[in-house]
């Protein structure tokens, strides 16, 4: 009974999951995100959003060079002028160390009110070598409320290449 029970689990995640590379990173998203890549970045977007105004509900890893003595303090502040500068009606909320994958990391998390309803930015920082990752979700409150365990899940697969 308990083998079946776990052989229905395993089936259940390789049609939940699929894995996405690029040539920095691989990460496992659910099947149910579309993911477009560009140049820079990665995106994914979750059923029921607009691809066409991806800012309301949006995740993005993106990737950038970093000159040998960049220190991970460095690259988070840098990270979170950006934010505040894009969205100044947002207040950070949390800002803690964390893991992506086996990275150590810093994660920032934003909230308020932004075109009427709750908003909310997450960010992780993540440096390896001389390249460093941003992982970013945009959208409402109600939004990364209901995908958090699926983004949660991703920041654990995130695996550097």
């Amino acid at each position: 009974m308990f083998k079946r029970f776990l052989f229905s689990i395993f089936l259940f995640g390789v049609v939940w999951a699929k894995p996405v590379t690029t040539r920095f990173f691989e990460v496992t998203a659910p099947d149910a995100w579309e993911d477009r890549q560009t140049s820079g970045a990665l995106y994914f977007l979750y059923p029921g959003r607009d691809v066409e105004d991806p800012e309301d509900a949006n995740i993005s890893l993106s990737t950038s060079s970093i000159s040998a003595g960049m220190s991970m303090d460095s690259l988070t502040f840098m990270g979170k002028h950006q934010i505040e500068q894009e969205y100044p009606e947002l207040a950070l909320g949390a800002s803690i160390p964390t893991k992506l994958g086996k990275l150590e990391a810093h994660r920032f998390e934003y909230k308020g009110m932004r075109k009427g309803k709750k908003f909310q930015v997450v960010q992780i920082f993540a440096m390896n070598g001389r390249t460093s990752y941003q992982i970013q979700f945009t959208g409402s409150e109600a939004d990364f409320n209901s995908q958090r365990s699926a983004f949660e899940s991703l920041l654990r697969s995130f695996r550097p290449l």
